[in-house]
């Protein structure tokens, strides 16, 4: 997995950068094919920051923003809502009944017929 952590109008230092590296590795354990993490953290004019992880995997990329007084907490807070979002993938992508479906749904086959066994009255004919 390829992770990098931004800044948007800020310089990201090494000790962010290795909190938000450090946290973001975890999303593996929710999902195990996410090719790519990116982390965006962006200075707000009040003296708070935002921070946006942006996921990609096959076929689909997650984005989650978040805002806190601090950018590890901003970094949390998105943290907690992309692993909502993961959670909630995963269960989209295993189905209704959170597994593999069968093949053929259970039902027998049209040319399929189920045996018959011969009664005792039938066998006697031929005495």
């Amino acid at each position: 997995m390829n992770i990098s952590v931004t800044g948007r109008h800020m310089s990201v230092t090494p000790v962010l950068k290795d909190y938000a590296i450090g946290k973001v590795d975890h999303l593996q354990h929710y999902f195990e094919r996410v090719s790519k993490v990116e982390v965006v953290l962006n200075p707000e004019k009040d003296s708070t920051f935002s921070a946006e992880i942006v996921l990609h995997a096959p076929k689909h990329t997650l984005v989650a923003h978040a805002g806190g007084k601090s950018a590890t907490a901003a970094v949390d807070v998105a943290l907690e809502k992309m692993e909502r979002l993961l959670t909630k993938h995963k269960e989209k992508l295993r189905g209704p009944k959170g597994g593999k479906e069968r093949r053929g749904g259970g039902k027998r086959r049209a040319g399929a017929e189920t045996p018959v066994e011969a009664s005792s009255d039938e066998g006697e004919d031929w005495l």
